[in-house]
């Protein structure tokens, strides 16, 4: 269960980031809250890797 737990916080992140690119799109968010909510996304995916990596 435990090896799961990085796999499923990235899922979420992925899809986080689907609705953040529509929300864009429709202009119901500016483009520097996108990139700083891309920006934290990211960074968390990298460090679920890293978890994946060498866990």
């Amino acid at each position: 269960m435990k090896d799961e737990w990085p796999t499923g916080q990235k899922a979420k992140l992925e899809a986080e980031q689907v609705r953040l690119l529509q929300a864009h799109h429709v202009d119901a968010i500016p483009i520097d809250l996108l990139k700083s909510k891309q920006d934290r996304i990211r960074a968390t995916t990298g460090r679920l890797d890293t978890l994946e990596t060498t866990g």
